[in-house]
Parts: structure tokens; sequence; C-alpha cells
């Protein structure tokens, strides 16, 4: 049947009738493109490949699927087909529109500008393709029709409208996109619901069935050619619906999946922070995105290894941006700078100080200075110097410190020069610079600038350091300045600040000055004004004559250039040539300060009279505070005063015009770009549950947390330092903080007498300084009612509430920084009130508080302690009572109390309390004993009894702890007192090893259950505890069914992962792994998910190990895939999902024997980016990963290579272990240690061996030689162990290489088996020290109950080890090291895992090809036993087929001893000149011969 086109009607007519010009169609659609978007289309592409290369470079910034190649793919080739279709389809128009930016370029560039787009506003990748799908299905109907159009004007007309319509969809597009509404578009689009850009699609629908119209008329007659026509419009029709449909579905699984993902993540979180109370810092790595690609690649990775300098280059911007073109530079004419440029020899000046009176613009010729150096730098052919900069502002806490002036100078260092950072990266990974050492300025400095600009060095730094006066602690400068002079480092330094800044520098520190005075900024200063006059709105139309005038009075009576910055604004406001010339022959300020006073009695005379003392409480709040408020807590303060939650600080406008500005100029943009950058839509526990926020773009402009200061740093000066006493507009300093005192006092109170609630910051802030504003109070300045006003308030916070306690709980206050002996003293002048007219005024609560601080003002904290204690009685778990019981031992130390609570102890278990020095803090574990009755007017109920006994249980004060709680049990009325009581009493049972009474008293719990009362978490503690008692009493049945019942009598709430392995423990350590797995399978993705990320670090690799086993030996493989899969699924939502995938690799490895999918999984964690910050959920840190995937890794690529027999495929390899320390993971974190990647060093080493040239194997494999040669011999103990067993598999490689079958093996079994001696009796004395101090902590955490998992309880066995606590060491293996640092695990199946702290008669193999090859007797004969083909092994694949092995220890071994190397039937030798002899000597002589012939 042939095709029969649908032509309308009339439609010939309409064509013949189109007299429109298809070039004004083309402009009339730029034209609509501007309207929509607000700017024009700029011609910014030479050709289709510049537009796909800019596209493709926005796709790889899609933080969605960033360095996901086939997502970037697919985009890019649906981008690059459809610029295809635009140029075949517009070929007819090329002549008819404008030639300079034809249909084709223009659409390009607009689709290219929506990627922009895309990128800045996060699009989901998605939508994006779903986008470009239907982009690519429209343009290719329009190729189909337009390659069988007639060139005629009509039919050119037709064309060109499809095309301007699709230019307007594109301007839609590009709004809805910048407006967040991209999603809904798509929305939308499938559902058929209108909306301007779906109108626009529609219209383009419509346009383009008159294209068809067209054609089909034009090829009426051809009946075949319209045949085919058809058939290829019905393909793509039918392409396009299957499309749409697909992506419905599509969107539809991922809303829903999505829901659900972060529905179980906020659970699983939540229940992650309260298990994990570990402190999180401020998260943010911000950088300007346009600078990255001319830094060096791993200088990301020493940014996210030091701490974040939030806004480090923001006021260096904000000085740019208000600094006016030529001037500054007067001082580089100055001959200090000529003499400090030129001093290079070490006798010379290296330091130059720019000295200044506030308001002269050091600031700006700081920045001045550092654009000079950083020029010269920059032109330095050598490419050895660098330039950095710092800007102290002393109320910023990351720009007051040194500590993060160093860190953003070295950050600014190895982002300037790619040698240097290199330099300075292979300094930090040497073990003598430990991780801890970010934290001190001062090892950062030695350890990582030091070496990079030593006296040696070719390297030169340049610093400029603005604002010294403003650093928090001066004599950090000092020690800066002679670190440099001590180590004549290469580095030379400019300062700015006031006239006194020389005083702080010692003589010996040589310095050249530049005072800062008008003579010399004259030019700059004329500058300034003339500038102004022309741009200040009023003075710009001012005629010639008066700005002459004005010009003259203001250089004539300017002292500095902020006065005339400050005169000439208000000359402005002025307004009127006439008043600006009476004013100009008037008499004008003398100074800076006059100037802010006049402004200051402006902005009173302008503020309404009820809002005056508010405008001055909020200028006051501004100056004196100890920190910056935010936006936020001012509007929050100021509500608070007028008892107005409603009011606005558009009300109050004129401080704010005039003295205060909230954040910094540009900064909330900054602000906005840092969120759009970040990685992860959420990277911490904390900002989850808000992630829902961040859907609405209008999240990212709230200003709230930004903060409030002065417009200028003189005006803080301005109000502190020239305030008055007599009731000014000024307050004196005593009467601000007298005034910020009573606010704070206030905001203490958990209940408000006023409408308006406290903000949360404003509420720290009071209890945080309350007591810092009441100390800087000076009692003599002020009147009677005003001091009985502070006592009252004092009196109500201490005496009369306990908020103030509670407050200080919530922000764990530390009452020895609170309560000094400074504060005591002030307190005690308080106290003299009673002695004078005062009295009389004072209530009987502040008589009371005056008469105990006179006879001793730590009284004082007495009454903290009470309060702390009935917290502690009233604490309703574990948490809530050990905050209550530290800050309660805390006051009572302060109030010299210990002596009360000791007897108390003594009274209640003197025979527990353990020996009392009087002249020592009683310790915690001793002061827990004097808790109960420690006040006979505290009166003790149930619940108190149960907080005491639950205390007690912690410190493993068993009895005590039972004993008080009898007393609960005896105490309890209601069944939830009895059923808490009884179950707290059945843990301590358990805790005692009384099993079956501890079972007996859990089963009665079980009669009140059907009380309501009794909460879901209440009955599956219960539970839990009889599990335990069944494990204990060896009825693992019941456990299983407990734990069973404890999971499913709260749904809603996730199960702890400690409960979920003891419930795992009694099934592996029956050894019944069937019953493991189906438990498994029991449990929730989400269950699963927590118990494989419980307490990660510590325990992942036995629990994974024995995961991989069950997994193998129940045939179980698939399963435990799916179930990492399903885990990685729900941490790839919060960007922390590369800890499990190691894991998973791992699986696909040992497991599945699947080399292939463990590349991939590993290419996916190395392919992935990190700020530095541990992973949430599993608390794991990168560095770890990084370390792990790099070695797990290596393996594998040699594995693949091992096996391969094409060069090629080896070649890939090659490169692929050559540039692992390349991917992006890796250039984001760098390792713990270069020690661990020495093993990617040898694998490179056999690679080139194999490969060649050898030259590149000689120096690759004498690199780690020489490395571990350097590591033996340094000060650091702790990597010997390492170090020996890598120079032994060095020296193995080597001895194949040279075929020595005998001198190299055995000196290599020599050195391996020396990994348990201490080598250098010097070694270790710190680390044994910290050792202790580990030992304690981690005593005292474990026993918290609620993470309950003791061995003794849950079966578990640490496996045979030869270093435990019954075992004695040999004494025929020479010095050995302290087992917690050389303890070394079999890497085979065994089980239990055998262990070794030293060798003890037995034997051991070290393999000498992969990296987790340690293997003890059996697990080597069991491998062994495989590779010969006799019998496979029966568990998780280890090790690698056909591996070789030195065997451990060497015949004839005995230690180390006092330093010298021990070997039966030779004479000792000192084991570091048995290193020089292998150095100088053995190595040598093998290289010779591996050149030989």
């Amino acid at each position: 049947m042939g095709y029969e086109p649908n032509i309308p009607s009339g439609f010939r007519e309409e064509l013949e009738s189109d007299k429109r010009d298809v070039a004004d169609l083309w402009k009339d659609a730029l034209k609509a493109y501007k309207g929509i978007v607000g700017f024009d289309l700029e011609k910014k592409f030479e050709n289709v490949d510049a537009m796909i290369s800019q596209g493709t470079k926005e796709m790889n910034n899609f933080h969605k699927f960033r360095h996901n190649e086939k997502k970037v793919d697919k985009l890019r080739s649906l981008f690059a087909a459809n610029l295809d279709y635009l140029e075949q389809g517009t070929q007819q128009l090329l002549a008819a529109a404008t030639p300079a930016f034809p249909p084709a370029a223009a659409i390009g560039t607009a689709v290219t500008y929506m990627l922009t787009a895309c990128r800045q506003v996060s699009a989901d990748y998605d939508v994006v393709v779903v986008f470009f799908e239907d982009m690519n299905s429209f343009l290719q109907r329009i190729t189909i029709l337009e390659t069988r159009l007639p060139k005629y004007k009509a039919y050119e007309n037709c064309l060109m409208d499809v095309f301007t319509s699709f230019l307007t969809m594109c301007g839609y597009a590009h709004k809805y996109i910048e407006l967040g509404r991209f999603k809904k578009w798509i929305s939308n689009l499938l559902s058929g619901e209108d909306s301007d850009l779906s109108d626009a699609r529609k219209n383009m629908d419509v346009k383009l069935a008159r294209l068809q119209n067209a054609t089909e008329f034009a090829i009426l007659s051809n009946t075949e050619e319209l045949q085919k026509m058809s058939r290829e419009l019905h393909v793509n029709q039918e392409s396009h619906q299957a499309m749409l449909q697909e992506q419905m579905e599509l969107m539809g699984n991922i809303r829903d999946t999505t829901e659900s993902i972060r529905s179980d993540m906020t659970k699983l979180l939540k229940a992650f922070e309260e298990q994990q109370k570990k402190s999180r810092g401020e998260e943010q790595r911000n950088k300007l995105s346009g600078m990255e690609q001319d830094k060096p690649p791993s200088a990301k990775r020493i940014r996210n290894t030091l701490l974040t300098v939030e806004g480090e280059d923001r006021e260096y911007r904000i000085l740019k941006e208000t600094m006016i073109d030529e001037t500054c530079t007067w001082i580089f004419s100055e001959p200090q700078w000529s003499e400090w440029r030129g001093a290079q020899e070490p006798d010379l000046h290296r330091v130059l100080a720019v000295t200044g009176e506030a308001g002269t613009g050091k600031s700006h010729i700081g920045a001045c200075v550092y654009d000079r150096l950083l020029k010269e730098a920059q032109g330095d052919d050598s490419k050895r110097t660098c330039a950095a900069h710092f800007y102290f502002r002393e109320q910023d806490t990351h720009l007051s410190t040194m500590l993060y002036a160093v860190t953003s100078i070295i950050g600014q260092v190895v982002e300037q020069n790619s040698h240097i950072c290199e330099l300075i990266n292979t300094q930090y990974l040497k073990d003598e610079v430990s991780t801890p050492d970010v934290y001190q300025w001062v090892q950062l400095f030695r350890k990582l600038l030091g070496p990079a600009f030593s006296k040696e060095s070719k390297n030169c730094l340049l610093i400029m350091l603005d604002g010294i006066d403003e650093l928090s602690s001066p004599s950090d400068l000092t020690q800066l300045l002679e670190i440099i002079k001590e180590s004549d480092l290469k580095i030379s330094v400019v300062l700015t600040g006031r006239k006194t800044l020389l005083s702080s520098i010692p003589e010996s520190i040589k310095t050249l000055e530049i005072q800062v005075d008008k003579q010399k900024q004259l030019s700059d200063l004329k500058a300034l004004i003339w500038n102004r006059l022309s741009t200040l709105d009023s003075l710009r139309s001012f005629s010639r004559y008066v700005k002459q005038r004005i010009a003259d009075k203001v250089e004539e009576s300017s002292p500095n250039m902020l006065y005339a910055q400050h005169l000439l604004v208000q000359l402005n406001a002025l307004r009127r040539e006439g008043a600006v010339l009476k004013r100009l022959s008037q008499p004008l300020p003398t100074d800076l300060h006059e100037i802010y006073d006049i402004s200051l009695k402006d902005c009173n005379k302008r503020t309404g009279l009820s809002r005056q003392h508010l405008v001055l409480q909020l200028l006051h709040w501004t100056a004196f505070s100890f920190r910056p408020l935010v936006l936020d807590e001012v509007t929050c303060l100021l509500r608070y005063m007028l008892n107005d939650p409603d009011f606005d600080l558009e009300e109050i406008p004129e401080p704010f015009s005039r003295f205060i500005r909230v954040g910094d100029p540009g900064f909330e943009a900054e602000a906005r770009a840092k969120l759009e950058s970040e990685e992860s839509w959420i990277d911490s526990v904390e900002s989850l549950e808000k992630s829902q926020d961040f859907t609405s773009p209008d999240v990212v402009y709230n200003d709230g947390s930004l903060p409030v200061k002065f417009r200028e740093r003189s005006m803080r000066s301005f109000f502190k330092e020239g305030a008055k006493t007599d009731g000014g507009l000024r307050w004196s300093a005593s009467e601000a903080n007298r005034q910020m005192f009573l606010d704070c006092a206030k905001f203490v109170r958990v209940t408000y007498p006023n409408q308006v609630v406290i903000e949360t910051g404003l509420r720290a802030y009071g209890t945080q300084f309350v007591m810092h504003h009441l100390r800087l109070i000076n009692l003599e300045e002020h009147s009677v009612e005003e001091q009985v006003e502070v006592m009252e308030a004092f009196a109500t916070m201490m005496y009369g509430s306990a908020d103030y306690a509670r407050m200080s709980e919530w922000q764990d206050v530390d009452y020895k920084e609170i309560f000094t002996e400074a504060t005591l003293h002030k307190l005690s002048q308080w106290a003299k009130l009673l002695n004078t007219e005062s009295s009389s005024n004072l209530s009987p609560l502040a008589t009371q508080a005056c008469e105990e601080l006179a006879e001793n003002p730590h009284k004082c904290v007495v009454q903290l302690a009470r309060r702390h204690i009935a917290r502690l009685y009233c604490a309703a778990d574990l948490s809530a009572a050990t905050t209550s019981f530290s800050a309660f031992c805390e006051a009572m130390e302060l109030s010299q109390l210990d002596s009360l609570l000791a007897s108390q102890a003594s009274k209640n278990f003197k025979s527990e309390l353990g020996h009392y020095d009087n002249n020592e803090p009683l310790s915690d574990e001793d002061a827990v004993l004097g808790v109960e009755d420690i006040f006979d007017d505290i009166k003790m109920d149930a619940t108190a009894y149960r907080a005491v006994a639950t205390l007690l249980l912690s410190f493993k004060h068993k009895k005590p702890a039972a004993k008080t709680c009898k007393k609960a049990i005896n105490l309890s009325e209601t069944p939830l007192d009895k059923v808490k009581s009884l179950e707290l009493m059945a843990r301590i049972q358990l805790k005692k090893g009384e099993a079956e009474n501890a079972n007996k008293l859990a089963a009665e719990c079980e009669e009140f259950f059907g009380d309501e009362t009794v909460p879901l978490s209440l009955r599956q503690s219960v539970y839990v505890v009889r599990a335990r008692c069944g494990v204990v009493l060896e009825k693992y049945a019941a456990a299983a069914k407990f734990y069973k019942r404890s999971r499913l009598v709260d749904p809603a709430t996730l199960t702890a992962g400690n409960i979920l392995e003891e419930e795992l423990d009694i099934f592996s350590e029956q050894g019944d792994m069937k019953s493991y797995i189906d438990t498994l399978k029991t449990w929730s993705p989400l269950e699963r998910l927590t118990w494989m990320a419980w307490k990660y670090e510590d325990s992942a690799k036995d629990r994974h190990s024995e995961l991989r086993d069950a997994a193998i030996e129940t045939n179980e493989k698939d399963f435990v895939i799916q179930m990492y899969q399903d885990s990685i699924r729900y941490l790839d939502n919060v960007n922390a999902s590369a800890p499990l995938r190691c894991d998973l690799a791992q699986a696909y490895m040992e497991v599945c024997d699947n080399l292939e999918e463990t590349r991939k999984a590993l290419d996916e964690v190395l392919s992935s980016n990190s700020a530095g910050w541990p992973y949430a959920v599993t608390e794991e840190y990168p560095d770890t990963v990084l370390e792990r995937a790099i070695c797990m890794q290596t393996d594998v690529l040699y594995a693949i290579f091992s096996q391969s027999a094409d060069y090629g495929v080896k070649a890939e390899l090659l490169g692929a272990v050559e540039g692992l320390l390349t991917r992006p993971l890796a250039l984001d974190v760098p390792p713990q240690s270069d020690t661990y990647l020495i093993h990617r060093r040898l694998v490179l080493a056999r690679m080139y061996l194999k490969m060649g040239p050898a030259s590149k194997f000689q120096s690759s494999l004498q690199g780690v030689i020489d490395a571990c040669l350097d590591a033996l011999g340094d000060t650091v103990g702790w990597n010997d162990g390492l170090n020996l067993t890598y120079l032994a598999v060095a020296l193995t490689i080597l001895g194949e290489a040279v075929g020595d079958g005998e001198r190299l093996p055995r000196v290599a079994r020599v050195l391996a088996s020396g990994i348990f001696s201490r080598l250098d009796p010097a070694t270790r004395q710190d680390d044994s020290e910290g050792e202790g101090d580990s030992e304690s902590e981690s005593e005292s955490e474990s026993d918290d109950d609620e993470n309950w998992n003791n061995s003794e309880y849950s079966g578990s066995s640490a496996g045979s080890s030869s270093g435990s606590d019954d075992e004695t060491a040999p004494d025929d293996e020479g010095d050995l090291d302290k087992p917690y640092f050389v303890e070394t695990s079999c890497e085979g199946a065994c089980k239990p895992v055998v262990e070794f702290a030293w060798w003890g008669g037995r034997v051991a193999y070290q393999c000498v090809i992969c990296d987790s090859g340690f293997l003890c007797e059996q697990c080597h004969e069991k491998r062994q036993a495989d590779n010969r083909g006799e019998k496979p092994l029966d568990s998780r694949q280890y090790c690698g087929k056909d591996h070789r092995y030195l065997k451990l220890p060497v015949e004839g071994w005995g230690g180390v001893k006092d330093g010298k190397l021990m070997m039966e039937g030779e004479e000792p030798i000192e084991f570091k000149e048995f290193l020089r002899r292998l150095r100088d000597e053995i190595c040598k002589e093998a290289w010779e011969s591996f050149w030989r012939g």
C-alpha cells in the first residue's frame, strides 16, 4: 500500500505568500534568545571541534560523574552527533543567514553554554542525557527532511523557523538550568504537563511538522521518495518514544531509590553518630577553579593533608578590588627596598618592616609588594623562586595564628612551583614527618619549608606578612625569624604593621624599616582624591573649580589615606557644591578617630530615638566580642534586646551603611562557588539531615552564617581604644563588658522570659565567654546600681539556677580556662560589695553569693559541682552520666574539695579505694566511688542509683556497681523503673561472670513487657543481655533466638554494629558458616552495611576475611558480592564507598579469582576524589585506602602482566603501574609514608627487568635498596620491619637478575629474619612511652558497656600468637622489640590466625612477589600443594599461584643483640656495618656482574 501524505489544505497558498526574509528571521531569533537568558550569543568557537572540546571539558567537570569515562563518552557522543546534525541541517541556510554567525555555530554555542550552566548548578547526568537524546532525535528528523527540500525561499523560511524555535528552546533550557528547574522540565516533557520550556518544545514540534508538510509537498510526485522518507521518520519517531518511555521508568526508579536510600542513610548515619563520638574538623577545601590547571597535580595532595585555611586569599582580593592603579609603587624606589632585595648573604638583612599609623594603607602596600614579588618569581628563568603572602586578622580564627600562616604559605609554594612541590611531597612522606606535625607550625616550617629553601638549595622564598600587630601570639614572629636566621634559610620576609612592630623583633635579627608617611604617599593621596572625585555619585558632577578646591583642601588636611577616603565620602553626602564649599571653609576633623566620631554622631542622629541604644549595643558587641558574631546571631541578639521576634535589621540601616558590613566584598559569591564545587552533596553525618535544603538554589544565598564585622579594622580600635567613661556614645571597655556580661548571663538560660528564643550560636557564646566579660569589668567605674545589677545577674546564674551548669556540659566547657586565678581574684573584689553602700540593695541570693566569695572565691564553683551531681543523678544513660561526672570532677578539683570526695569514696567503698595522695588530684577511677551521697541535701532515687551504678560499672567497679544497683531495684516502683534497674543489674552480673543470675534477672524484665511505658529500646537491651548470657552459658540456639528478637523488636531503629557482630560470632566460633550466611540473609541491606562498617579501622580486616571464607565454604559467592554492591550503593550517596570497594575488590580476587573485576573495582577507588577527611560511616582515612588500593592494584596488574604473552598488553600494564601515583585519589591525598609505596617500586623493577631498558631496571631497583638502607639507618624504628622485608625482596630480585643463587638470597633471608628484632637500642623510646598512654586510653574506652563486645563473652579468639601475655619470649633471638610494634599475622587462611612476635622455633615464608605474602608453614604447604596440582585450596585464594618465597628464619639466626648481628658460627658484626657492606660491596659487585659480558 502506498504512502499517503497528509498535507493541510491551503498549504500551497501559505507557502507562496511567505515573503519573510530568512536573515531577518535569524536576527529576531538571536534577539529573542537574549531576551530569555539576558546575554548575547558571542562567537567563541572557530569550528565544531572546538565546541566538542569545550563541551567535553565541561562534562569532565560535572561533579556527579567526574572520572566516569563511560558516562562522559556517552554524553560526548550525543553532543558531537547533535553538532553534526546541525551542520547537515543548516546547509541551505548558510548563504541566506548572517554569515558572521550562522545558525549551526550559534546553536552549537548555545548548547555549549548550557553544558557550562549544567556544571555550575550540578545538574543530574540522567537529566542532561534525556535532553540531548531528545534533541538528537529532533535533529535527525530535520536532516531527513532538509536533504529533500528544494532551494526556494519559502522552504528556507520553513527550515529557518525550525531552527529559530530550536534556539528559543535552548534559551529556555538554559534559563531553567540556572533556576534549578531543569529536572522538572524533563518530568513535564515525560508527563505532558505545561511550562515555558515545554511550550517551546511543543512549538518545535509544530515547526517541524510544517517543515515535513513542505517537504512532502515538494516531492509529492515522487512516491518512492515519499515512502522512503516516511519510513525514516517512522523509525525515528518510534526510537524517540521508546527513549522517552525508558527515561520515564528510569527516573521513576531513581526517584524511588533515592528516597529510600536517603531515609535509610539517615537512620544509618544517626546510629553511627551515636556509636562514634569522633569530632570532625570543619570541612572545606576551597580553591579557585580557574587556576587549577596551572598548579602541579600533586599540590592538591599537600593542600588536603594540611589544615584548611578558610578565606586565606579573601583579604588579598578585597585589597586588589579597592586599590587604585599605579599606587603604592613608591615603596620600590626606597633605598631600603633595594638593599633588602640585594641581601642574599647570610650576614645581610633578610627582613624588611613597613611601618605606619592606622589608615596609612599598609595592607594595600603589602598587596602591592606581593604582586611585585610574585612577578619576580614568575619571571625567574630558573624557576627556583616562589612568593607567598598572608594577612593576619585578629578576629578571624583562620587568619590570626602563625600555624595557619605557615600552612597557607606551604600551600602557595606547592601550587606555584612543580619542582618544589615534588620536593615537599617527598619530604612529607619521610617517616620523620608524622601526621600530628600539621598542627605544629614550627615542625611544618622546619621539616617542609626548611629543606626546600635550605642554604644548600638553589630555591628562594619571598614572603609578605601583613598586619603583624594582629597576630595572636607575637612571640611566634620572633621564633619564625630566628629559625630563618639560625638555619640560614633562603627566605626573605616583608612585614607590615604599626610603628610598634620593630619592638617585637629581636635586635639579633637585622631588619630594615620603611616608614609610611604622608610625604612619601603624596602622589598616592592625590590619585585617591581624584579617583573619588571622578567616581562618587555627587562629586563627579561638580564643576572643575569645585573639584579643584576639594582636592586642595583634602590633600592639605588629610594625615593619611583612610582619612581622605572618609572625608570625601562625607563631602559627597552633602550633594550640593555650595554646601561642600561651606564645609571646606570650616575646621575639619583633626584625625581619623574624629572622622569616625562625626559619623557615629550622625548615625545616632539619623536613628530613631527608640533604636539608638540598640545601635550602640550592636556597635559595642561588634567591637568587644571575643569572636565575630554571624548575621543570624546578630539578628537574634537585637530581637532579644527588643523582645520583638519580628524585628528586621532593615529597620536600622545607618550602622550598616557607615560602620558594619555582613561578610566581605565578594565573599557571598565565594561561599556559593564553594558549595557548588563540593564533590559530594553530602560529606558528613551532620550535613546529611540537612541535605533536603540543598534541593533549592535559594539556600545557597542564605547569608545567615556570614560574619558581621566593621568595615575597617581601625573602626574597631576606635571603639575599643578611644572609649570614654562620661556616658557618651562610646562606652568604656568596662561598661561594654558589663553590658555584654548581663546579656550573656541571660543567654545561658535554658528557658527565656520573653518571646524570642536565643539562637544556638549565641547561647554557645554566652556559655563560653560570660565569665571572661565579668573579669574585664572595672568595679570602681560603675555606680551602685550598676554594681548591684552585675552581682544579681552573677548570683542568679551561679546560685539560683542550674542552667549554666547544663549549658557548660552541652558546650564541654573547660572550667580551668574560665575560673582562672584572675577570674577568682576579680570575684573576691566583687565580694567587697558587702562592705559598701551597695549591700543594702542586694537580694538574699546575691548576699549569699558575696558572703561565700568573701570567704573563699572557689566556693562559687562548688555550686556548679552541686548542679552537675544533680544532673548526674537524673542521667538517662551512660553518655549523659559521663558528661555530668566529668564536669563534676573538674568543678570539685577547682573547688579544692578533692579531700571531701576521697572521704566519701572511703565511706562508700573503702575496700575499692586505692591510695590517695592529698597533693594529687583524685583520679576519675577513684572519684566515681565518692559520687553516691556526696552532698547530704541532694537526695537519691532509683534513677540516681542507676546512673551511679552505670558509671561504676564503666570504671570496672563491679561489686560497688552491684551494691548501688541493688538500691535502685529496692526503690523502683513503676514497671519502667523496675525493668531499667533489673536490666542494669543483669549487665552487672554478667560482667561479674554470673551469667545464670544475669539471665534470671533479664527474664524477670520480660514480665513487665506488657506495660506500654517500657520502650522498645529497653526491650531490645534486655534481649541482648539474654543473648549474651546464652553465649557465656554455651546455649547458642537460645542466644541466636534472643539476638534475632533484639533486632526485630524495634524495626524502626537500626541495630548497633556490635550487637550484629555478636550475633554472627555465635556461628563463626562454632564453625557453622551456613548459619552465618543464612543470618546475614535475614538482615536488611542497611543492617549488613552497619555490620560491615562498624569499627572499621580496628576490625574490618578480620571481619571481611571471615566473610570471604564463609563465601567459599558455603558457595555463596554471588550473595556476598551482591552484599558488597548493595552497601556500596548506599555509600555512593555520601561519596564514602572507597573502603568497601577495596573489600569488594579483595572478594573478587580471593573468592571469585577474577582479576579483571578486581582491577575494575580498584580503578573506581583510585578514580575517586577526597578532600582528606575520613570517609563517612566507616571513618576510614583516605590515605589508608590509597595505600591499600595502590598495593592491591599493583599486585593485580603484575599478575595479569605475568600471565600475558602479548607485548602490547604488557606495555599497557607497565604504564598502568607507573601511573598509579597520578590517579585522582593519589593526587588528592598522600599516603601515610613513602614506605608503604615501596612494593609498587619493586614490581616496577620486575617489569623493567622483563620489558627493559636494563638501565631503568637498575635505577629503579637500586632506588629501592637505597631507600630501605636509608630508612634502616634513621632514628625512626616503627618502619624497620617493613624496610627489612622490602630490602630482602629487592636483593632477591637482584639475585635472580644476576643468577646469584646463594649469596644474595642468603643475605635476603638474614635481613627478613630480623623483622622482630630491635636493630638499634636507641630507637623506639618515644614510641614505647606512647604505647602506655594508648593502652590506658583504650582500656577506659573499651569498657564502655554500651559498646560491649569483650571476647570474654563473645567467644572470639585472637588466634595463635607468639606474643600473647601467657607466653615468654625466647632468649636466643637477641633484643626483641615489643610485640605491640612488630607482631605479624599469617596472611593465609589459617584458623585461628597464626601470629608471630618472635620465631620461637617456628618457620614462616615471605613471598617475594606480592605484598600480602607472609605465610605460616601450614598455609605455605597448602599453597604449594595447590601449585603442584595435588590438592586445590579449600579456602579463599591467598598469595598467588607459583609465587616464590624466602624461608624464615635463616639457619643459625641468633637475632640482633646490642646492635650486633648474631649468627651461629660467625663473629658478631655491628648491624650498621652489615648494612654498609651490603651497600658498598655486595650490591656494587652484583651490579658489576649484571652488566658484565
